[in-house]
């Protein structure tokens, strides 16, 4: 069982690290269970909960031990052995070194993306329906990318930079992956449905498809390196086989 304040600290630290300082503010109840998993003491996690919930950890670097301790009792009610102990906590965990780690660190998922090359796929299917039969249609695309414009780029992962500044790459990826999965599907949707009268033609959807990403990409400051589509649709099949008729 963690009691120390050293060991308090470097539990809040490690949580700090992977979701950003201010996820102390937005989720302290999750702060909590966090560190009722992590094996510190419940009495000690319950302590730490309280003065999250009265902004404790809000500037403590600015006051020495006995001040911040007094703080601690005052507003949140707690013994003296206590607020001592979470106010050497706090200190250590808003040490220079800490903060000084934190600031470099700030946007570095960010950096991260925006100096290496990225894959990425796509498998989707749409279906053309006319006079009761149907025509199933399939894309799979492979492609990678990279970032030419950070500038451009930074609205598209605004919110998940300020939720956590120390967001990974990866996530970040997915971020713009998902814009792309929504531009893909919707161009396949389009291709293959758009007009009721004609039965799609898929060879010639890679190349449009490709000027779809192209124009998602340059509005966000990306550019695309590679890229692949294979595509594949059915012979006409009837769609009263299927209990329907259209």
């Amino acid at each position: 069982m963690k009691t120390s304040y050293e060991e308090l600290a470097d539990s809040l630290k490690d949580l700090i690290s992977e979701k950003g300082i201010d996820y102390l503010s937005k989720y302290p109840y999750s702060v909590y269970t966090t560190m009722i998993k992590e094996d510190v003491s419940p009495s000690l996690s319950a302590a730490v909960l309280v003065t999250i919930l009265a902004s404790i950890h809000m500037g403590p670097e600015n006051k020495n031990r006995d001040e911040l301790a007094l703080v601690i009792r005052e507003k949140c009610l707690l013994n003296d052995e206590t607020s001592l102990l979470l106010a050497d906590m706090y200190r250590k965990l808003f040490s220079s070194d800490n903060r000084r780690e934190w600031k470099e660190r700030r946007h570095e998922g960010f950096r991260e993306l925006c100096s290496s090359e990225w894959e990425y796929s796509f498998s989707g299917e749409s279906t053309w329906r006319r006079n009761g039969v149907h025509i199933d249609c399939f894309c799979d695309i492979n492609l990678s990318y990279a970032v030419t414009d950070p500038d451009k780029l930074m609205p598209l992962l605004k919110d998940a930079l300020d939720n956590n500044p120390f967001v990974k790459a990866g996530e970040l990826c997915k971020q713009i992956e998902t814009g792309l999965d929504k531009v893909i599907q919707d161009r396949l949707d389009n291709w293959v449905t758009g007009d009721p009268f004609h039965e799609p033609y898929m060879e010639d959807f890679p190349r449009e498809c490709q000027l779809e990403i192209e124009d998602f990409f340059e509005k966000y400051g990306l550019k695309l390196v590679d890229y692949t589509c294979d595509t594949d649709q059915s012979d006409y099949e009837r769609d009263d086989v299927l209990g329907y008729y259209y």
